[in-house]
């Protein structure tokens, strides 16, 4: 190769490099203003989020925390370099774990959002606190963070707990002013009523000659109509095996109704329940429920068959279930005139929750009370 020819070639090589140093000086340069966007971005994000007062948490999901704002620092009495990096399980206590992890493992299906409520460890005690977690996806759709929200609800449940504690007596003077007149009407009315009848039963069986016994017995007739009727409005008050024998006794006289009715059906009742006491409460609340829906199903269902099941769901809690195979109704748009808001009073004073499923030809209305820690079976 000619000498002028090599340093062409030279000359052109070098210019070739300038220009790819110039080009990766330009990237590199790039590069510096995007990280640098990107601090500021993430400084931002840290900033505004710092500056809410709603609790920001992040977490991996391999469960370890990613971030946390300046709310969840001072409510959990620590620095963010102690947050960061930790698991999440000893934020919770350890009773709630189990549903937490429940929750956040659905994440990863839509709608990826879930509301969970949980009780924490703070340097002010335990405290309930209710999140909104989202689940964040990654380019394949796998959940690479969950990013919850959260909220101190503590003293919003302590109102809750006094109202459900002030409708619980509210429930319990009504119980007792229905035990008061049930017992004034067997004790006063009742057996006036019968000493009545037996006194007209005498003078119809000493008239059995005049010329007017018919007129004794149709009155007898009268009163010992009288007399049923008021020993039903004694029984819907407060039934008298509720309150001496408990709530399976006090079952078995809906049987009575529904046959009175020309229904059929039965009365289920797990062996632990027939051989242990509920609490009053859980007791008369359950029983009113039952009493409702069975009503119901013989006034408006058009039912041929209704089932009652008083069940053990665990040692923690108990069930009553009441079936029908009536027209069924919609849960949704049905009013309180069938009885429905006061259930789901009854059931919310004793802290459970009711489950109604409907459509024709079955209703299912479902009471599940949970039992007190002293009160396992």
């Amino acid at each position: 190769m000619a000498t002028g020819d090599f340093f062409d070639a030279l000359g052109a090589e070098i210019h070739t490099l300038r220009a790819r140093v110039a080009e990766l000086a330009q990237q590199a340069e790039e590069g510096r203003h995007a990280l640098a966007a990107l601090r500021r971005a993430s400084q931002w994000y840290q900033g505004v989020v710092d500056s809410r007062i709603e609790l920001v948490l992040r977490f991996s999901h391999r469960l370890e925390v990613t971030f946390a704002n300046e709310a969840c620092c001072r409510l959990f009495g620590k620095a963010r370099d102690e947050l960061v990096g930790a698991a999440l399980a000893p934020l919770f206590h350890h009773e709630d774990w189990h549903q937490a992890q429940r929750t956040i493992d659905a994440l990863g299906n839509p709608p990826h959002r879930a509301v969970l409520s949980v009780r924490s460890q703070t340097p002010q005690g335990w405290r309930w606190l209710e999140w909104e977690d989202y689940a964040l996806l990654g380019p394949d759709g796998q959940v690479e963070e969950i990013q919850a929200i959260g909220h101190d609800v503590t003293e919003l449940r302590q109102v809750k707990d006094e109202l459900r504690r002030a409708h619980q007596k509210l429930l319990e003077a009504r119980e007792e002013e229905r035990r008061r007149v049930a017992r004034d009407l067997h004790d006063s009315v009742a057996q006036e009523l019968v000493v009545l009848s037996l006194t007209l039963q005498r003078l119809v069986s000493e008239q059995q000659q005049a010329s007017q016994p018919e007129r004794l017995s149709r009155a007898v007739r009268q009163v010992d109509a009288i007399l049923r009727e008021i020993r039903d409005i004694c029984y819907d008050l407060y039934p008298p095996a509720l309150e001496r024998m408990g709530l399976p006794a006090a079952l078995v006289g809906l049987e009575r109704h529904i046959r009175e009715a020309g229904l059929d059906g039965q009365i289920l009742c797990d062996p632990p329940l027939c051989q242990q006491r509920l609490s009053e409460h859980v007791e008369v609340a359950l029983f009113r429920i039952a009493q409702e829906a069975v009503s119901n199903a013989v006034r408006h269902g058009q039912a041929r068959r209704i089932d009652v099941h008083l069940s053990l769901v665990g040692p923690r809690q108990v069930a009553l279930t009441v079936c029908d195979d009536g027209q069924g109704f919609d849960p949704v748009t049905t009013d309180g005139g069938l009885g429905l808001r006061n259930m789901h009073e009854r059931v919310q004073a004793v802290g459970g929750r009711l489950e109604i499923h409907s459509q024709p030809g079955q209703t299912q209305i479902g009471a599940h009370v949970p039992l007190p820690g002293e009160q396992l079976l």
